[in-house]
This record gives C-alpha cells, structure tokens and sequence, in this order.
C-alpha cells in the first residue's frame, strides 16, 4: 500500500434494534413541533387581523 490509497470498510450488522419504544421519541418530537408550528401560526395570524376571532 502506498501513500496516496487508502481503504475504509463499514459493516452494519442490524447494531441498532428500532423498538416501539424507540419509535415513540422522534413521534412525539413531531408532533409536538406541528403543534407548536400550528398554535404559533394561530396566534401570529389573529394578531395580524384587523377584526377579532
């Protein structure tokens, strides 16, 4: 082996074992962003509005 060549071996053996448990975290980080994304657009829209709700 030279100087300039080089290898890189990557072997993914199913290390990470996705659970429903583990499914639940990233589910509700989202949820929770749209619903924060939806209260947010609420309020910055009945804020903008001349006539109240």
């Amino acid at each position: 082996m030279d100087a300039s060549s080089s290898t890189l071996t990557l072997t993914f053996d199913d290390a990470v074992v996705w659970t429903p448990a583990h499914r639940t975290g990233p589910a509700l980080a989202a949820a929770g962003g749209l619903l924060l994304a939806a209260v947010g657009g609420r309020l910055l829209g009945r804020r903008g509005s001349a006539t109240p709700c």
